[in-house]
């Protein structure tokens, strides 16, 4: 199981190489990717890209001043085989607009 998470984690690496936005998660299986605002970009990569990712504000809650800090966020599992993770990783770096390596 590790291996094969590593390997999706490789395949993150390369789709989003030079992304601010990305980094790699030293546990879990979920990429957490600044993106600005997440709930807009996850509607427009559900509707444009048939994605199926969460917003960060969705996953968290508001503060005692009213910020989310989870608004500039989306949350992307890495649960699929390898082809199916370059496939929708690609989709996601095309709708943010990045050109890796992938």
């Amino acid at each position: 199981m590790r291996a094969r998470l590593s390997r999706r984690k490789d395949i993150a690496d390369q789709i989003f190489a030079g992304y601010s936005g990305y980094y790699r998660p030293p546990y879990g299986f979920f990429l957490w990717l600044k993106v600005g605002d997440g709930v807009a970009l996850t509607r427009r990569l559900w509707r444009d890209f048939a994605l199926k990712v969460i917003p960060g504000a969705y996953l968290t809650q508001d503060d005692a001043e009213g910020i989310n800090a989870g608004r500039d966020f989306m949350r992307v599992a890495l649960v699929h085989d390898p082809e199916t993770t370059v496939a929708g990783l690609s989709r996601i770096a095309s709708g943010l607009g990045v050109s890796g390596n992938g």
